[in-house]
Parts: C-alpha cells; sequence; structure tokens
C-alpha cells in the first residue's frame, strides 16, 4: 500500500510539471489527488484494524 501512494504522489508531481507546461488537465490532476487520499485512507483504516487485532491479542493473553 505505501509503494502505492509513493507511486501515485510520485505520477503526481511529475502531472502537476507537466500541467506546468500545459501537458495535463486540472481534471487529470484531481483525479490523481483522490486517488492519492482514497490510497492513505485505506493505509490508516489497516492501520487502525491491525492496532485493534493487536489489543484484542493482548487480552485473551492476559486473560490465559
Amino acid at each position: 500500500m505505501e509503494a502505492r501512494v509513493e507511486l501515485a504522489e510520485k505520477t503526481l508531481c511529475e502531472a502537476r510539471s507537466s500541467a506546468a507546461r500545459g501537458g495535463h488537465s486540472r481534471a487529470i490532476l484531481l483525479q490523481l489527488e483522490r486517488k492519492i487520499h482514497a490510497i492513505k485512507r485505506d493505509l490508516a483504516l489497516l492501520d487502525l484494524q491491525f492496532a485493534e487485532s493487536d489489543d484484542v491479542n493482548s487480552e485473551i493473553e492476559e486473560k490465559s
């Protein structure tokens, strides 16, 4: 997931540079920005699920 974020951010950076030269439309830049936001949101949700899973496992081990 982190590799996807890095790739999307690199693509966005390149697209912004190209847009400055008239190569990409604002719509393409917005699409890339939304994609990065969605990937980061998914990554944050996975981190939260992992943290909750660790908490549950710790509670189970303490009760044993």
